[in-house]
């Protein structure tokens, strides 16, 4: 289960709107840049994001070749509170003040849940700078949002006497009601984040967001990823509809909402990061290379796993998918296959 708060402390800088907003960012890891869009509900840099987006947080996740950067939308997190704008136009200066203080000519954005709406205002609005454009569980209707989860406004109404309480509830639903420790902690990192008036603010604001009529407008190489369960149907339905009205937009769904090496590999490859894993290496991922090179020298599955830091059971997955892959049985016809292959 993905932790509370990251595992090590980024180094948060800030940049300022052109409407004078104090916006908190930090970037991580080296490479071409992602930038991924603040969700604003909720937003604060010490939450884990709707995915784990490297390696230093999540072994299977994204990083390899990237610089991802993250921020809080004002009004959220560690950036200004003195505005509770959270308009499309607003969101979409947040975004313009992070890449003009890193100095971003071209990079790739990930609009995450209600980050995707500036994520596509601000493709449209700058396509020479925007290379690819990741949607995940997003959505171009904030009516639509907004309607699917109505039954949180009445919540809302009690929030300002009853905040903790509100907040514990939220997290607990996040969490799929299945660990009470950890939505306690959640909690408390969500009222960190937000405040009740700007919880009601950005509600308010989901009503004005619209972004339909741009999405026959985006240029950029477009992915668009939802998971795919029962309890997901509207989201679902609003994914294929981005799909559908972006130009050539590929759609994916995944299996759950845990972020995989899966994952990492489909959004690798539409970026065209990461490290070689088709050609020369029997169709084997990065990391299945990895984990069978340590086969190769011996190294037990829970040798491996403390070497790679991944758990017992996503070795044996990787072991398991090495042996189909191969058409092999056993470590020794492993180990004969990826010597006779030159693959170690």
């Amino acid at each position: 289960m993905a932790p509370i708060l990251w595992a090590m402390e980024h180094d948060i800088q800030y940049c300022t709107t052109g409407d004078g907003g104090s916006i908190a960012y930090y970037t991580l890891g080296e490479g071409e840049p992602l930038v991924v869009t603040s969700t604003v509900l909720w937003s604060h840099l010490q939450l884990p994001p709707f995915a784990e987006y490297h390696p230093t947080d999540n072994p299977e996740g994204l990083g390899c070749g990237l610089e991802i950067v993250r921020y809080d939308a004002r009004g959220t997190g560690l950036s200004g509170r003195d505005s509770l704008d959270f308009s499309l136009d607003a969101r979409v200066r947040d975004l313009e003040a992070v890449v003009e203080r890193l100095k971003l000519k071209r990079f790739a954005i990930l609009g995450p849940l209600h980050g995707g709406p500036a994520a596509i205002a601000y493709a449209v609005r700058h396509p020479e700078r925007v290379s690819h454009l990741i949607l995940l569980g997003s959505y171009a209707r904030g009516s639509d949002n907004r309607h699917a989860f109505r039954h949180f406004d009445s919540w809302v109404e009690r929030a300002h006497e009853h905040w903790t309480t509100y907040t514990l509830t939220i997290a607990n639903s996040n969490t799929f009601f299945t660990d009470s420790e950890r939505g306690r902690k959640l909690a408390a990192l969500y009222r960190e984040s937000m405040t009740p008036d700007s919880v009601r603010a950005f509600l308010e604001s989901q009503i004005t967001i619209d972004v339909t009529a741009l999405l026959p407008l985006v240029a950029a190489p477009t992915l668009v990823m939802q998971v795919a369960l029962p309890s997901n149907m509207p989201q679902l339905e609003w994914s294929r509809e981005l799909a559908s009205a972006i130009p050539d937009a590929h759609f994916v769904t995944i299996a759950s909402h845990r972020w995989t090496e899966e994952e990492t590999r489909v959004v690798e490859d539409f970026l065209g990061v990461g490290q070689p894993h088709a050609s020369g290496t029997a169709g084997l991922t990065a990391r299945e290379m990895e984990v069978l090179r340590l086969i190769v020298v011996g190294k037990s599955s829970r040798e491996i796993a403390t070497a790679l830091i991944l758990s017992p059971r996503t070795v044996e997955r990787h072991v398991a998918n090495i042996y189909r892959k191969t058409d092999t049985h056993g470590r020794a016809q492993l180990t004969g296959f990826a010597l006779r292959r030159s693959l170690v």
